[in-house]
This record gives C-alpha cells, structure tokens and sequence, in this order.
C-alpha cells in the first residue's frame, strides 16, 4: 500500500512538473511573440516616419525648386522689360545716325542704373550688344519688345519722347521712330496709340469744307492743314 501512495505521488509531481513545464513553454511562447509583434509595429513606425520625412523634405525640395523658378522667371521677365526700354531710348537717341552728348549722357546714365540693378556679366553683355548696335532699327527693336507685355512697353512712350528732345529738338527721323513704335503698340493691343503721331506719309485724300481743295496731313501730327484757306481739320488715326 505504501508503496502505492509512494508511486502515486512521484506520478503526480512528475505530472505537476510536465504541467508547469509546458505552462513555462507556453508563457515563453506568448512572450516571444509579443516582443515579435512589439518589434514589427516600432519598425512600421520607424518606416511610416521615414517616410513621412520623406515626404516633407521632397515638398520643401519642391518648393524650394518653384520658388527658384518664380524668382528667375521673374528677374527673366523685369531683365526684358530693362532691355526693352533701354533698346527703345538707343532706337531713338541713334535716329540721326549718332548720338549727342546729352543722348550718350542719357544712355550711360540708364545703362548704369540697369548694371547696379542686375550687376551680372550677362546683363553688361547684353546692354553693350544693344549699345554697340551701329544700325539699330525697329527690326532689331522688335526683338527686344516682343516678348514684353504691350502696357509695360506704353509705358516707356514718355521717356521716348524725352529722349528725342535732349538734344534740343525732335526731328522727323526721330518722329518717325517714335511713329513706329506707338504703330507698333496699336498693331498690337487694338487700343489706338497713334492719336498725335500719324505718319507724315500717310495716304489721306482730305477736300477742305471751307475751300474744296486738298488739304495737307501735318507730319506726325493728328491735323490736315489746308494750303489756301488755312482750315485745319482734327484727325483720329484709325
């Protein structure tokens, strides 16, 4: 009997001891897969990191790229609007063949102001191309005002007609330059800029209402004078 009781409990501390291994197995089992799911899930937020990184230095890189675009495009564009009014102030100043000295005084004056602004070698280049132009006509011309909006070249009428008259008074070569450019800006736009400034070779067959003669266009001006009777009629260029 004794030895029964005796084989009973060996049984059952072998028993006990199976249990509390595959217990021990188990707990080991789950705590390895644990760490296991703990380690992929720092990992793919380490990855969704990355890649949010990722993602926010390729959108400043991207902005960085358009604003440089902007930044060039924009002095592109303030560079051909300096062209095109320093090309145009040269058109007129060289209208005589050569320039006085309150026209080269003028130029240098501009051409400086440009270089301060944009102190590049391509801007000097340029300018000294433009400048150094010895038959500057309004083919040339063209190909500094084509590419600039229409109301920025109108805007350097004025400083045309200021520079026609530094040295001293406007000839009709530099009337006829002036002509060409606000013909030029008409052609363009649609809008009339030739209001005052009709070319003196305009075909206008105009009879006097006083007389019934012919009349005489005024060069570049918008009037058509009559030579006998002195009526003068206002015209509209069209």
């Amino acid at each position: 009997m004794l030895e029964y009781i005796v084989a009973a409990a060996v049984a059952a501390g072998v028993a006990k001891k199976m249990t509390s291994g595959a217990s021990n197995a188990e707990r080991a089992k789950e705590k390895y897969y644990k760490l296991e799911a703990e380690k992929a899930e720092r990992e793919r937020q380490r990855q969704e990191a990355n890649n949010v990184a990722r993602q926010q230095a390729a959108a400043k890189a991207n902005a960085r790229r358009q604003a440089e675009e902007q930044r060039r495009k924009a002095m592109a564009e303030s560079l051909n609007q300096l062209y095109a009014k320093f090309a145009i102030c040269y058109y007129v100043a060289l209208a005589d063949g050569k320039l006085a000295e309150q026209e080269k005084a003028e130029l240098d004056r501009l051409c400086l102001e440009i270089y301060n602004a944009f102190p590049q070698q391509a801007v000097k280049s340029e300018l000294l191309k433009i400048y150094n132009t010895p038959d500057m006509n309004f083919i040339i011309l063209e190909k500094y005002i084509r590419n600039v909006d229409p109301a920025v070249i109108a805007s350097f009428l004025s400083l045309a007609d200021e520079t026609a008259v530094l040295d001293g008074g406007i000839t009709d070569r530099e009337k006829e330059c002036i002509y060409k450019l606000r013909k030029y800006l008409t052609d363009k736009t649609g809008y009339d800029y030739l209001n005052n400034h009709m070319h003196r070779d305009a075909n206008l067959d105009l009879q006097c209402p006083g007389c019934g003669s012919n009349m005489k266009l005024v060069a570049y001006d918008n009037t058509a004078v009559c030579p006998y009777c002195g009526h003068i009629t206002y015209l509209k260029s069209s």
